[in-house]
């Protein structure tokens, strides 16, 4: 029985952009997370849920999240997101863009409200970087703790990754602290001058 033309497309895409361990699997954990990003799921914490009703509207979870009434996350789904995670950590640039090109939101974040472009940026992967900010990636999205990316690279002195944030539009004013008060902190100043001529 040959696959689904949708699951052939998806495979076929990855294939393309080089990814040859993609498996049946991870597929269709793909067109759920490309349907959900669409609208028909959302995203607590920072993963992919259904959507169900909330009995307790503006009832929190203790942490200060809006309480997730009834929502289960998928086992298989976390273990991509992980992978995926993981990809932006280690650099690895074409496997992450061919996962997001197959739609994983550019914007997936963890538990911990870092995106895709906070631990690439966070980890010294200026060309990660630049691929999800190409995809749409916001480079001024803040985590949990209020931290922009642009802030973690200017704290771990990746000039590369500064570069490519400031080019991508990152808000050197954004976040607590900002990377302005960062790099002043740091008496690194040269990093937020840093884009190509």
């Amino acid at each position: 029985m040959k696959p689904a033309p949708q699951k052939r497309r998806t495979r076929n895409l990855l294939r393309a952009e080089g990814v040859e361990h993609v498996d049946g699997k991870d597929t269709a954990l793909l067109r759920t997370v490309r349907r959900r990003a669409l609208g028909v799921g959302t995203c607590h914490p920072g993963l992919m849920t259904e959507r169900h009703p909330d009995p307790a509207p503006g009832r929190t979870d203790g942490d200060g999240r809006a309480h997730a009434a009834g929502t289960e996350i998928d086992p298989e789904l976390l273990e991509l997101a992980g992978r995926v995670f993981d990809f932006a950590r280690h650099g690895d640039t074409d496997t992450l863009a061919a996962y997001v090109d197959a739609g994983v939101p550019v914007n997936l974040s963890n538990d911990s409200g870092d995106t895709l472009v906070m631990l690439a940026a966070y980890h010294g992967h200026a060309g990660t970087v630049a691929a999800l900010l190409s995809r749409g990636a916001d480079p001024n999205r803040l985590n949990d703790r209020g931290q922009s990316p642009l802030a973690g690279a200017v704290f771990k002195g990746e000039a590369e990754v500064v570069r490519a944030l400031l080019e991508g539009c990152a808000d050197p004013e954004a976040g607590q602290p900002s990377a302005v008060e960062t790099a002043r902190m740091f008496g690194a100043e040269e990093l937020l001058t840093l884009r190509r001529p």
